[in-house]
């Protein structure tokens, strides 16, 4: 297969190491095929909830780290729970989870999740980016602001019967802006992420979206781990499943 880690085998002969991928939207434990020395991982960090129709959940983070040297056949931990994601411990790296108003923070690189409104039926944050933060969820009839490149949107309200869902984010690299939305519908996903959702209890788009006001749902969190990490790396080279 094109692009794939070339190893060296018994007797001299080159042997390769196909490409692969793995995604987690719960806690696990990841095994490190044969032959596979490093990896690329992505994690994203669940939405934030409030438990009250007063204000509403901030937008799980974003974070990514390249070429992470592993051994071939070793067991490493994912975490996803509600304080966020993580792939081994959380200063390899880390998606910290939004939580009521306030969007999480990544480590080491990534986009932190946008804040929700604090007051009235309003909208969710939206999680984090490859490049750049959340939208922040809108108060009264007003609306969230565009995000920088792979965010997830903000929540805006609909009509005062309750703030909606802010927007997700994908985890097969650097896509499409998120954005703000008009009334009616959650804050628009980013790279691919869900859109945020509307109702008796608005739900924030997958992954990483804040839960609206009137005690909506968060989004999810997930890692996803891509190898060989030496050429395949986040946001944008080679991160789609091959």
């Amino acid at each position: 297969m094109s692009g794939s880690l070339q190893l060296l085998a018994a007797g001299g002969a080159a042997a390769a190491v196909a490409p692969g991928q793995a995604l987690y939207t719960s806690s696990n434990t990841w095994v490190a095929p044969a032959g596979v020395t490093s990896v690329s991982v992505v994690c994203v960090g669940k939405g934030g909830q409030n438990s009250t129709s007063a204000s509403s959940g901030g937008g799980g983070s974003l974070a990514y780290k390249n070429n992470h040297t592993v051994v071939p056949g070793n067991s490493y931990t994912v975490n996803i729970d509600s304080a966020g994601s993580y792939f081994i411990n959380t200063s390899t790296v880390s998606a910290g989870a939004g939580s009521a108003e306030t969007g999480g923070s990544p480590f080491p690189a990534g986009g932190s999740g946008g804040n929700g409104a604090a007051s009235g039926f309003n909208g969710g944050g939206g999680a984090g980016g490859y490049t750049g933060k959340g939208g922040n969820g809108g108060y009264g009839t007003g609306f969230a602001p565009a995000v920088s490149s792979g965010g997830g949107g903000g929540g805006c309200t609909i009509g005062g019967a309750g703030g909606s869902g802010g927007g997700g984010v994908g985890v097969l690299g650097l896509g499409s802006d998120g954005g703000a939305s008009s009334g009616g519908i959650g804050g628009l996903g980013g790279s691919g992420g869900g859109d945020g959702g509307v109702g008796s209890a608005p739900v924030g788009g997958t992954f990483g979206g804040g839960g609206g006001s009137n005690a909506g749902a968060p989004g999810g969190g997930a890692v996803r781990i891509i190898w060989p990490g030496n050429l395949r790396q986040f946001p944008s080279t080679r991160t789609a499943n091959e």
